[in-house]
């Protein structure tokens, strides 16, 4: 019987989803039960102090670097970790990710640099500012501008708040699909305007969604490539459509909470342990 240690994530990494995440990871036990592994359900603090025997496999919400630095020793004893720690801290960084997304083959907004705020060959446009040095834990972390202006004035109030890492990219007119997926094994899409669920309010902005065709096999192809080299099983994106079809990735990030499927979600996740 495999040994196995479910961890949940912190509160303070699910902003206003502690209950959607604690949803998914607790279904995720059940089916690993339910499948014959013995399991052990456990939050991110615990693990911090964990004193109990390395387990065989591990399912892992975690966000914190202690959490990361267990998983990552784990890991080189043997234990099978999901999501790798390697995938998770890139995944908590935007900049790498989006690096990695890019050399995958993944389609993102045009970006800019800090330092090309000043140029006047910079088109007044919206954009969009984002902290990069961690996964957003409050509405503060994504921020929209409406104008070159308005960014550089919330550029400044992110640096006050000691924010020193920062993506900036130009906003995309088109409708925001939520992805869900387990690489290679499950896929689900929806629309977070036709069900009016949103977690800082930021889906508003692209307004009602227009269903604009797109290629959906292409992104999950696409999408699985980036989680693939990631090092990511368990993963979810945001992409806008726009009018053309083109799917821009604007996030990607390690195990959602999957709160429009959660138990179709959490029976394949359980799979991966029999990989």
């Amino acid at each position: 019987m495999i040994t196995t240690l479910c961890v949940a994530r912190a509160h303070r990494y699910s902003p206003n989803s502690i209950d959607r995440d604690a949803a998914i990871i607790n279904a995720v036990a059940r089916a690993l039960e339910k499948g014959g592994c013995a399991v052990r359900l456990i939050d991110e603090e615990a693990l911090e102090t964990y004193d109990g025997l390395r387990p065989q496999l591990v399912f892992a919400m975690v966000r914190s670097s202690q959490a990361l630095a267990i998983l990552e020793h784990w890991s080189h004893e043997g234990t099978r970790v999901i999501n790798s720690p390697r995938g998770i801290r890139l995944c908590c960084n935007r900049a790498e990710i989006n690096e990695v997304a890019l050399t995958a083959g993944a389609l993102l907004p045009e970006g800019l640099a800090i330092e090309q705020l000043d140029n006047e060959a910079v088109a007044e446009t919206a954009f969009w500012l984002k902290r990069s040095d961690g996964t957003a834990q409050s509405g503060s972390d994504i921020i929209f501008a409406a104008d070159k202006e308005a960014l550089k004035a919330e550029v400044a109030k992110m640096r006050s708040r000691g924010v020193k890492q920062m993506v900036i990219q130009r906003h995309i007119d088109g409708d925001l699909v939520k992805c869900y997926a387990i690489r290679n094994r499950m896929w689900h899409t929806c629309y977070p305007g036709d069900d009016g669920y949103s977690k800082f309010g930021d889906e508003s902005l692209n307004g009602a969604p227009q269903h604009y065709a797109f290629d959906s096999d292409a992104l999950r192809l696409t999408l699985d490539r980036v989680a693939a080299a990631a090092g990511i099983d368990v993963y979810g994106a945001d992409v806008v459509i726009d009018r053309d079809g083109h799917a821009y990735l604007i996030d990607f990030n390690d195990w959602p909470s999957f709160s429009r499927c959660v138990e179709r979600a959490a029976e394949a996740i359980a799979t991966l342990a029999r990989q």
